[in-house]
Order: structure tokens, then C-alpha cells, then sequence
């Protein structure tokens, strides 16, 4: 009966943050749409700079993921509510402070990486524009992150879907405009790109330090702060921040590897690789839900149940992950339509959609459900230290070898890819089914009634 009555609650928050999250990835895949129509040299240059930004986004999400078992066990409990709000401003702004340094970062490196991403002059000129336009999303994700993590806690679902899609509308409508220039915009090329994402998560940060500061505007002392909660962010960051950097990097030294091969090899990843975040963000309304009934079940140190939940939620991430592969793949010739394609790479671009429909499953299993367990419990070290065995001292080794071979290709590559990607899952399956997950988790937590 208790149960029952999870599944309900785990749909009922899954499916807001389920559709919230699509219509977010498709938008942004709207942004590449666009792009593509300016050349196939723009498409690639909108490839390496996701790659690029990738790495400032995965330390600002490894920080949120440190944050958020804090904060859900902490607003969830009827006691420590407002000291948790306390604790939800001060990371607000000290993830600020943090996205400003990794904005300066990327601005005073930004030469450097374009000269080691082997790119062709016209694609460098054009990474170079969208990489200085999309730089202020940084800071201004930076203090989203803590106050939507806040806001899932307190069941306000539908109130942050509602901001996120107006910063999604105001993203759209800016890139329309100024990429192509219609209507009498400037026309600004894949500096438009960047520009309409830097302001509309400007405005989202805005409207979320409004709603919050309406909800609960305390005005605590980090002094009434417990100890032991920055203790537990600071300890879980040590290990994310290295697991999340090394796997940015990884997805960056992919790209790398495609690069060799060409401007073509570039485009194909960037259409496989927009496909796969529609997907995984997608489904991460699965590990959000989870990951806010789990904390809950923690809290209150209902440690059985909350390894009952954790396996529901892999089996929903499973029979989803089956059901909506031939959807994936009938999706193909609408995506060659979108994009815009030419004829002469659609056999390789056929090869590699069949390889990432087949690791759908996978995917869905270890980037979401998984992993949401892992860090729900506190596992940090062991999944990081798992990460980085599978992706460096596998998959990096693997393609160096077959490019030295004179035999690469983009589907060769990929299957690299996959095989890592299956790996790290059966890896988080040993960590999350061995006999000490509960008494790992029943020690890492933090708050209770």
C-alpha cells in the first residue's frame, strides 16, 4: 500500500519535469536546426562549442548534485526549514561567485582551446563568436540551480516549469531573430545562439530569486547553519567535481577524435550528440522525482524503502528505455530532414544513429537512474572513481589505437562510445546492489524529524 502510494507520488512529480526538460533539450536542438541552415562550417562550430561549455555546465551540475541531498532532506523536514532556506541562499550566491570564475576562465583560455580543437579557420571564427556570446550563462545558471533544486523540494513543480518555459520562449524567439536576422533583426549568425541562451537564462535566474525570495525570504545567519551540512557538500564535491570535469573532458576528446576526421565527422556528432541530450534530459524527470522521494524516505531514515523505490525507479528507466527505442529510430528521417542533411553522409549518419539507438537502454539506466541512486546515498567517490577508469583508461587508449591504425571511423568511434557507456552501467549495478548500499546510505544522513 505504501508503495502504491510512492509510485503515485513519483509519477505525479516525474511527468511535470519529464515534459519540461523535452520541450527544453528541443529547443535547444531548435538552436542547432537554425544553425545548420547557415552551412555545414556552423553546425560544427556549434558542436565544439557545446563541448566546450559542457565543461563549466558539469561543475555547476556536479555542484547542484552535492547541493540537492542537502537541500530536499533539509526543506522536507518540518524543523530545519528554515535554516535550510538559509542554506539555499548562501549557495545561491557562492555558485555565483563560482560561474564568474568559470566565465573568466573560459574567456582568457578561449584562444588556446580553439587552437587545439583542430578546426578549420571558418568554424574556428564562428566557435569563437558563440563561445564569448554564451559565456554569462554561466553565472546566471550558476544561481538557478540551487533555488530550482529548492523549489522541487517544496512540490513547487509546476511554478519552476512555468519560469523555465518562459526562459525556453524568450531563448527561442531571441535565436529566430537574430541568428538569420528576420524581421528586421541584426542578423548575427551563431553569435544569435549564444546570445539568446546567455539572456534568457539571465531572465530565469531573475524570476527564480523573485519566486524564492516571495516563498521564504529569510534573512538567517550562516552561523545557524549546521556544520554538518557543508561538511557533507564540501565532501561529496570533491569527488563529483573530478567525476563530472573528467567526463566533460572525455565527451570533449571524443568530439576531438571526430574532429580528425573531418568537418563532416564533427556534424554527424553534433546531430548524434543533440539527439542523445533531448533523451537523457528528458528522462531525468525520472532521477529528479526519485531523487526528491528518496532524500524524503532518508529523512525520515526509511533506508528499506528507500532502496524499494530506487529499484521501481530502475525498472521504469528500463521497460522506458525499450519501449521508446523504435520510436528513436523512426525519428531518423525526419532528423536527416530537419538538419538539413546532404546525401553523401547519410550512410554514416544512418551507421551511427543505429549504434546510439541500441545504447538508448543504457543510457537511460546508468545517466539516469543510477546515477540519481548513487548520489541520493552519498555514493560519490566509488561512481567517480568508476567513471574515470571506463572513460580514460578504456575508451581513450581504444580510439588512439584504432586511429593509429589508419582503420577510424565515425562508426568505429561510436562503438568505442557505447561499449564505455555499458561498462560505467554495469559498474553502477555492482555499486548500487552490493550488500553495504544501505549501510552507506544510513550514514550519510542529515536530516530526520
Amino acid at each position: 500500500m505504501v508503495l502504491r502510494r510512492l509510485d503515485k507520488e513519483f509519477l505525479r512529480l516525474s511527468a511535470p519535469i519529464i515534459f519540461q526538460n523535452g520541450i527544453k533539450a528541443s529547443f535547444q536542438a531548435l538552436d542547432s536546426v537554425l544553425i545548420s541552415r547557415l552551412g555545414t562550417w556552423a553546425l560544427a562550430s556549434a558542436g565544439f562549442t557545446a563541448q566546450i561549455m559542457g565543461i563549466g555546465l558539469m561543475v555547476l551540475f556536479a555542484s547542484s548534485a552535492a547541493l540537492q541531498p542537502v537541500i530536499s532532506q533539509a526543506i522536507q523536514s518540518k524543523h530545519q526549514e528554515v535554516k535550510a532556506w538559509a542554506f539555499v541562499w548562501k549557495s545561491t550566491w557562492i555558485l555565483l561567485l563560482l560561474g564568474l570564475f568559470l566565465a573568466g576562465v573560459g574567456f582568457f583560455s578561449l584562444d588556446m582551446l580553439l587552437d587545439w580543437g583542430g578546426l578549420s579557420p571558418d568554424v574556428k571564427v564562428a566557435a569563437r563568436e558563440y563561445l564569448l556570446a554564451s559565456l554569462p550563462m554561466l553565472p546566471a545558471m550558476a544561481m538557478a540551480l540551487p533555488l530550482e533544486a529548492a523549489l522541487r523540494s517544496k512540490r513547487k513543480i509546476k511554478l519552476d516549469m512555468q519560469i523555465r518555459m518562459f526562459g525556453l520562449f524568450v531563448n527561442a524567439v531571441l535565436s529566430i531573430l537574430l541568428i538569420h536576422g528576420l524581421w528586421g533583426a541584426p542578423a548575427m549568425g551563431v553569435a544569435g545562439a549564444g546570445i539568446g541562451s546567455s539572456v534568457s537564462k539571465i531572465l530565469e535566474a531573475i524570476l527564480l530569486i523573485f519566486v524564492c525570495k516571495r516563498i521564504n525570504p529569510t534573512t538567517k545567519s550562516i552561523t545557524g547553519i549546521p556544520k554538518d551540512w557543508w561538511h557533507f557538500v564540501i565532501k561529496s564535491l570533491s569527488s563529483l567535481w573530478v567525476q563530472e570535469i573528467a567526463w566533460a573532458m572525455t565527451m570533449l576528446l571524443w568530439m576531438r577524435y571526430f574532429a580528425d576526421l573531418g568537418t563532416n565527422s564533427l556534424v554527424l556528432w553534433q546531430i548524434v550528440t543533440q539527439i542523445d541530450t533531448i533523451l537523457i534530459w528528458s528522462s531525468t524527470g525520472f532521477s529528479a522525482a526519485g531523487g526528491i522521494i528518496i532524500g524524503k524516505e532518508l529523512g525520515r531514515r526509511n533506508f528499506i524503502r528507500s532502496y524499494r523505490v530506487s529499484k521501481r525507479i530502475l525498472k521504469i528507466c528500463l521497460w522506458a528505455g525499450l519501449g521508446i527505442m523504435p520510436l528513436v529510430w523512426l525519428f531518423k528521417p525526419v532528423l536527416f530532414m530537419v538538419f538539413d542533411l546532404e546525401a553523401s553522409l547519410h550512410v554514416q549518419a544512418s551507421e551511427l544513429y543505429f549504434l546510439f539507438v541500441l545504447g538508448v537502454p543504457i543510457r537511460m539506466l546508468s545517466m539516469v537512474a543510477l546515477l540519481a541512486m548513487l548520489r541520493s546515498g552519498g555514493i560519490f567517490f566509488h561512481s567517480a572513481a568508476g567513471e574515470i577508469v571506463m572513460c580514460w583508461l578504456f575508451s581513450m587508449p581504444a580510439m588512439e589505437l584504432l586511429r593509429r591504425s589508419g582503420h577510424a571511423t565515425e562508426s568505429g568511434y561510436y562503438l568505442i562510445v557505447q561499449i564505455t557507456w555499458l561498462l560505467m552501467l554495469l559498474w553502477y549495478l555492482a555499486l548500487v546492489f552490493k550488500k553495504s548500499w544501505l549501510k552507506q546510505v544510513s550514514t550519510e544522513t542529515l536530516v530526520a524529524d
